[in-house]
């Protein structure tokens, strides 16, 4: 439920320019708050960045803070995001389960042997319509993903999670 106000802003913060979007928030309105600031004018260095961009919030920032990241090329990887990340580009629901659904393959189980993948960013619609028909709607708004560079079929950056155990020696008779 990204407001057009959150959208400017983070676009003011992160562009080299003074000119402010019309929601967003230039050098003049960081100028005059209570601790003034500048705008960074460059990429996020991190995620908590986001506390210094009008209209952001620490619940926000606790909500999308596993689905956001400051790390690649800014392409989500429909082959890999989840749901709440696809949902956060403003798929459609039903568009999101057919992805996963695609992604999943005749089994519908994930990470197994028919699992499938989209191969290039400009044949994602074409894919997904070869699978199971698509709305209009459905394909122009993933054609529009992939023209504004929101959407792709790669991943530069990955996160990994790795939980440890305490060694256990074990005694035999």
């Amino acid at each position: 439920n990204a407001t057009e106000s959150l959208v400017d802003a983070l676009i003011d913060w992160r562009d080299e320019n003074n000119i402010p979007e019309a929601e967003g928030a230039e050098s003049e309105y960081y100028k005059d708050l209570d601790i003034p600031y500048e705008p960074r004018n460059a990429p996020l260095s991190r995620v908590e960045e986001l506390a210094l961009i009008k209209g952001f919030n620490s619940e926000l920032i606790e909500l999308w803070k596993d689905l956001i990241t400051i790390y690649g090329d800014g392409k989500v990887n429909i082959n890999t995001a989840d749901r709440g990340v696809l949902l956060l580009l403003e798929l459609e629901k039903d568009l999101v389960d057919r992805v996963l659904e695609y992604r999943n393959g005749l089994d519908g189980i994930q990470n197994t042997e028919d699992d499938q993948s989209f191969s290039e960013e400009g044949e994602i619609a074409k894919t997904l319509f070869e699978y199971e028909p698509l709305r209009t709607q459905d394909v122009n708004q993933l054609i529009n993903l992939v023209s504004k560079g929101h959407l792709g079929v790669q991943s530069t950056h990955f996160r990994i999670k790795a939980v440890g155990h305490p060694y256990q020696s074990t005694t035999f008779p």
